[in-house]
This record gives structure tokens, C-alpha cells and sequence, in this order.
């Protein structure tokens, strides 16, 4: 669920980002979730799986909303070096296919 964290604060609190790319990167951030509550299903009775899906969803919106505090950008405009923003976007990216391609089994 890290991927999830992290991209989907990212998503949510630059707001200077282009609106396609926002909501390129919720989307991606909302299929480690998708997977995850689908496995509650395959599991569990439909009462238990929607009740524990619901609560998926309230724990994982309340760690978002934390995470913008750190996540989100500064108050008095400073920003990452260039090569560590590109760099921390490429590990960012790596990760969110092996936490993807692990979630997936392939």
C-alpha cells in the first residue's frame, strides 16, 4: 500500500501539476487498492468483505490526508534539487511496478 500512500498524496496536493497527470497518478495510486479490496471479496462473506472494505478505504483516506503535511509542497516554496527530484520520481515509479507487478503475481 505504500505506492498508494505516496502517489495518491502526491495526486492530491500538487496542485501546479497538469490536471492529466494528477489524475494519471491517482489512478495508478487507486490500483494497489482496487486489488487489495477484491481480495477481501474472495475471502470473506459480502457483509464481511464490503464492512472491511469500508474500513480499507476510512484507514487509508486518514494516512493520505497525514502524508500531505509532509508530502505536499512547501509553504515557503523550496523545492528538491532537480537531479533528486528525478531521481526520487524514477525509484517512486520502480516501485509502484514492483509493488504492482507482486500484486498481480507475475
Amino acid at each position: 500500500m505504500f505506492p498508494t500512500v505516496i502517489l495518491a498524496t502526491l495526486a492530491l496536493t500538487n496542485r501546479e501539476w497538469p490536471s492529466g497527470l494528477r489524475v494519471l497518478v491517482g489512478v495508478i495510486a487507486v490500483i494497489p487498492a482496487l486489488l487489495t479490496a477484491a481480495s477481501l471479496f474472495d475471502q470473506l462473506s459480502l457483509w464481511r468483505a464490503v464492512t472491511g472494505s469500508i474500513w480499507f478505504v476510512a484507514i487509508y483516506a486518514g494516512i493520505i490526508w497525514a502524508a500531505r503535511f509532509s508530502l505536499g509542497p512547501q509553504l515557503d516554496g523550496w523545492y528538491p534539487p532537480d537531479l533528486v527530484r528525478v531521481a526520487g520520481g524514477g525509484i517512486l515509479m520502480l516501485m509502484v511496478l514492483f509493488a504492482s507487478l507482486m500484486a498481480t503475481g507475475i
